[in-house]
């Protein structure tokens, strides 16, 4: 019977084969397209030391790329009809089983029992066993899909002359071929402030072949993080120790404000400055106030000065030819006021006595 049994097994099958292509995905990935770079207009930028630069930003198109893997999945599963004719036929074995051992023909029960038992184990059990589902890879294959541009670097704009106008006041200065402004936007914003506003600038650019007009918004967080770097290129002691840590404190006196106009046309300030007290000034430096808009808001900065130590603050700037004439003419007005990191600074500004003189060099 268990021959028998066997035979109807292979005949019937045991598993089912399912055979079918599946696909993976893989990584992902952004490639720039090998293009050139699309270039946006021209804005302002502060870099790391606090300078003021002029540059083009680039763009680069770019392509999401996505690995793909294919196989080919053979799937070995169950046979349900050998299975449910297993079920069955082991169910009537242990029927057939059971009732035999009550009737009175035992033997013949027993054995039409153990047979269908026989033949239904190996179609219950035969099914279960080997079933797994195999991969064999095929290949790898790229999609590309068209990604978001990307920034991919900048092109300096310079070479020429700019006047800055921010908030009312009036730069004026020459742009070097880096893109870099004269002016930085901490000599008319005070970097030992501790909290910085966003500069709103409109710059015309004047070059050879026209001018070309910017806005751009610098915002508040770009000028915190470049403070600390431009006081150091302008070696200008930073350090501000808290006043509750200080035993002595600083005095300071100031000598006559000068100031006298020179080819250019540039104004040349002068302003000497002494700590007459017992202990150093921290955060020293000078803002200028002035009826002419190029001037006023300028800042000269100290830094730390040692107790009876002098030093001039000197500044040459550069003027319009109109902010010349106004700084000539007897409307003029000028003022320096004193500030330091602790508020023991003066109140009452130094104001430029008398007219502005001329220099001829």
């Amino acid at each position: 019977m268990s021959r028998c049994a066997l035979v109807f097994v292979v005949a019937l099958g045991c598993h089912s084969s399912i055979r079918f292509q599946d696909t993976r995905t893989g990584e992902v990935r952004t490639e720039r397209r090998d293009e050139a770079p699309r270039v946006l207009p021209v804005t302002a930028t502060v870099d790391d030391t606090g300078r003021l630069r002029l540059v083009e930003p680039l763009v680069c198109a770019t392509d999401t790329v996505t690995d793909v893997a294919s196989f080919e999945v053979e799937r070995i599963r169950p046979n349900a009809a050998t299975l449910i004719v297993g079920v069955i036929a082991t169910g009537a074995g242990l029927v057939a089983a059971a009732t035999g051992a009550l009737a009175e023909d035992r033997a013949a029960l027993g054995y039409g029992g153990a047979g269908a038992m026989a033949i239904g184990l190996p179609l219950v059990i035969g099914p279960l066993v080997g079933n797994h589902t195999a991969r064999n890879p095929t290949g790898v294959q790229q999609v590309r899909r068209a990604g978001a541009a990307e920034p991919c670097g900048e092109r300096a704009v310079g070479g020429g002359h700019a006047t800055v106008l921010y908030s009312g006041l009036h730069l004026e200065g020459a742009v070097d071929s880096d893109g870099v402004f004269a002016l930085s936007p901490f000599d008319v914003v005070d970097a030992f402030e501790p909290r910085q506003q966003a500069l709103d600038l409109a710059i015309d650019l004047e070059r050879a072949d026209g001018v070309i007009r910017v806005d751009a918004l610098v915002p508040a967080s770009v000028l915190a993080s470049a403070r600390a770097g431009f006081l150091a290129a302008r070696h200008v002691d930073a350090e501000v120790p808290p006043m509750a840590t200080l035993d002595k404190l600083a005095r300071y006196e100031a000598g006559p404000l000068a100031a006298s106009l020179a080819p250019g046309p540039s104004l040349r300030v002068a302003l000497p400055l002494t700590n007459a007290g017992p202990g150093r000034g921290y955060g020293v430096r000078v803002v200028l106030a002035s009826s002419n808009l190029e001037l006023d808001g300028r800042v000269l900065y100290v830094g730390a000065l040692a107790p009876g130590a002098t030093t001039t603050l000197s500044l040459t700037i550069a003027l319009s030819t109109e902010g010349a004439r106004a700084a000539a003419g007897p409307d003029f007005t000028l003022a320096a006021l004193i500030r330091d990191g602790h508020g023991l600074a003066p109140s009452t500004p130094v104001r430029l006595r008398g007219v502005v003189l001329r220099t001829g060099s």
